[in-house]
């Protein structure tokens, strides 16, 4: 008798393949916004989870807690000394703020510089 056997990575494709673009913006909203009521105190350490679903859900929900993880996430990753995980966050953090990547423009606020004082820490 045949089995098959299917992988949770297979099946979340094939699900994802099948939702219109609008519907996964939204479900990834509604999965950033339930994750951080859930995480509550601990959002710190989940921060790059939630600056993930926040990025995919950019259009509905915005910036701010994108930024906002991105950041938590970056300074994380340093913390731990995953370098390239620390640049890829806070550089999506410093994109979404519109800020350039080129370091030679001055900060427009505190979490400006605090994303681009993270990302010249994780490039040296």
């Amino acid at each position: 008798m045949g089995r098959y056997q299917f992988t949770p990575a297979l099946i979340q494709e094939t699900l994802t393949d099948e939702l219109s673009l609008t519907r996964r913006v939204r479900l990834h909203a509604r999965i950033a916004e339930t994750l951080e009521t859930l995480y509550g105190a601990e959002v710190e350490a989940h921060a790059a989870e939630l600056a993930y679903h926040f990025a995919q859900a950019e259009a509905v929900t915005g910036t701010e807690k994108l930024v906002h993880y991105s950041l938590l996430a970056g300074d994380r990753a340093v913390t731990l000394r995953a370098y390239e995980e620390a640049l890829a966050h806070f550089q999506r953090g410093l994109t979404a703020r519109g800020v350039a990547l080129t370091g030679l423009e001055p900060a427009k606020d505190e979490e400006a510089a605090a994303l681009l004082s993270g990302l010249g820490h994780a490039q040296m």
